[in-house]
């Protein structure tokens, strides 16, 4: 019923989208799967479905798959001419992953990549924090606070920016400015509550 569907009224972003969560609330993994890798293919410019993918991937635990379905999907996107909008899209949730759940080159490509979100759109406090990730993980704990503080200094009200500096302050053995920073991360949390 679905190809039929598809056939009669032809396939946009959304449908394509739409059948995958059918797909995935059916809880079949490998259709869900090989339904996404078809459409990302097909339709490589079509980033929205792309990044649920990769966040499906994440999600269901295949992180290795995640990044590597990312790394497909910024690299078929460049080379179907994708806008600056489309290539930045691409690329946060990839630098995100490479950060967070990559192994050695692969959290300083991350980091690349977040520099080069940071190139087009400075004033993005989470790339800060995402560079901050990668940095600590590479254990240049240095890099790691003054890219927190940068994020800071570019959202000074978000609480969860506030929250990874006290944490890895305190991890670092700057216990006591840990411990204020995160004092002053739960008071805007509870503010906003």
């Amino acid at each position: 019923p679905i190809r039929a569907m598809i056939e009669r009224d032809g396939l946009n972003e959304s449908t394509a989208a739409a059948i995958g969560r059918v797909l995935r609330g059916q809880r079949d993994v490998e259709d869900a799967r090989l339904w996404y890798v078809e459409v990302t293919q097909n339709h490589p410019l079509w980033v929205q479905i792309q990044d649920e993918f990769v966040q499906w991937l994440v999600d269901i635990g295949r992180e290795a798959e995640a990044i590597a379905a990312g790394r497909n999907g910024l690299l078929r996107g460049r080379a179907e001419g994708a806008s600056p909008a489309q290539e930045l899209f691409l690329m946060r949730r990839l630098s995100l992953l490479l950060v967070e759940n990559g192994a050695g080159d692969e959290i300083v490509e991350g980091i690349e990549l977040t520099k080069r979100t940071l190139e087009i759109e400075p004033g993005n406090a989470f790339a800060h924090r995402a560079l901050a990730v990668g940095y600590a993980r590479l254990e240049r704990m240095d890099d790691a606070e003054r890219e927190l503080h940068r994020a800071i200094e570019l959202a000074p009200n978000d609480w969860r920016l506030r929250q990874s500096l006290g944490e890895l302050l305190m991890g670092i053995g700057k216990e006591a400015e840990g411990a204020a920073v995160i004092k002053d991360a739960a008071k805007l949390r509870d503010a906003r509550h």
